[in-house]
């Protein structure tokens, strides 16, 4: 029998099955569209398609969380380094200052002072 004829004599529905992603990822929507053959078992069936959906929603809803997770972590972790960075240069233009106002109590010029050494 071709498989056409076979196809053609079994009830397909088309079910539409759309979620809606946790606020935290944007409340995005996710739409599955699926077609299952309309029997004694058409229950069954829809309950584990909706029951895959799902769970692959919930597995790519926790990849974004972990993304989102390790996001911030990287951003913390930039925000230290900035402050870290910060400080140096807070210290770097104290001892500078400390340099420029050693030259003008020795009556030296700041900018002739490239080719000295200072301790700092």
């Amino acid at each position: 029998m071709n498989l056409d004829v076979i196809r053609n004599e079994i009830r397909w529905k088309k079910i539409r099955y759309e979620r809606t992603l946790p606020r935290s990822l944007g409340n995005a929507s996710c739409c599955v569209e699926f077609e299952i053959q309309e029997d004694e078992n058409f229950l069954e069936r829809f309950d584990f398609a909706q029951a895959t959906v799902d769970s692959k929603l919930g597995l790519h809803v926790l990849e974004m969380e972990d993304k989102r997770t390790r996001l911030q972590l990287d951003i913390a972790e930039l925000k230290e380094e900035k402050k870290q960075l910060d400080a140096e240069i807070k210290r770097g233009a104290e001892s500078l200052k400390k340099i420029i106002d050693y030259c003008r109590e020795a009556n030296l010029n700041p900018d002739t002072i490239l080719n000295l050494e200072f301790p700092i």
